[in-house]
């Protein structure tokens, strides 16, 4: 459920207690699986609904161990923002999550250091074997990797955001809808992505305390 600069502030937060060894692969694979905005025949390969924390902590190879994280986080997440917040009172809409999306990036980019924002744009002039498994089409993977160094390759801006999506093939009317509830929310509560976000890192520690 997270979008980019969330996922990769958390892949950086949690890849001590993962004893991540290889950084690159770590957080190359845990940027991968959204290709499927590019390709949506791959939602299935690219989100597995059987990704456990105990599977994650056995794995070697630290692409995977970055992918599964990526898909464990968004169903993680989902569960938190039902559970714990207000945000979804009358059940899950996809426009307000992904409007949550964006304010949660806006968030969470000024959490990273510059240092890891630039070693992230380095580590995506890489490509790995492990991506190539799943999308052998080496073009399609340059693409994603370009759109991901465009989107972090300078300061977050909501527009930036939006032009993310439309190189993602989201229609115009689905990005003026997410643009207004973008604002809605923005205006409703400022702090509660910092709530949230405070909130959800306690529970994520938690959470991988306890496996």
């Amino acid at each position: 459920m997270p979008a980019t600069y969330t996922h990769i502030f958390y892949a950086y937060l949690v890849a001590p207690t993962l004893q991540v060894r290889d950084e690159a692969r770590f957080i190359v694979g845990t940027l991968f699986p959204d290709i499927r905005a590019l390709k949506p025949s791959l939602m299935k390969k690219t989100h597995p609904s059987d990704v456990t924390l105990t599977l994650i902590k056995s794995i070697q190879n630290d692409f995977y161990k970055g992918w599964w994280f990526h898909v464990w986080l968004d169903r993680f997440q989902r569960e938190f923002l039902l559970k714990k917040t207000d945000l979804f009172l009358n059940g899950f809409v996809r426009t307000t999550a992904s409007a949550y999306k964006l304010l949660e990036d806006q968030y969470t980019h000024t959490l990273l250091p510059p240092s890891k924002i630039s070693k992230t744009y380095r580590y995506l002039n890489l490509i790995f074997p492990e991506e190539l498994s799943v999308v052998p089409q080496i073009q399609i993977l340059r693409s994603w990797h370009k759109i991901l160094q465009e989107y972090i390759s300078t300061d977050f801006i909501p527009k930036k955001a939006f032009m993310f999506w439309r190189n993602t093939n989201v229609s115009s009317d689905t990005i003026r809808t997410l643009s207004s509830e973008y604002e809605r929310l923005t205006a409703t509560s400022p702090s509660f992505i910092f709530n949230n976000t405070i909130r959800f890192v306690r529970a994520l520690a938690k959470e991988l305390q306890n496996h």
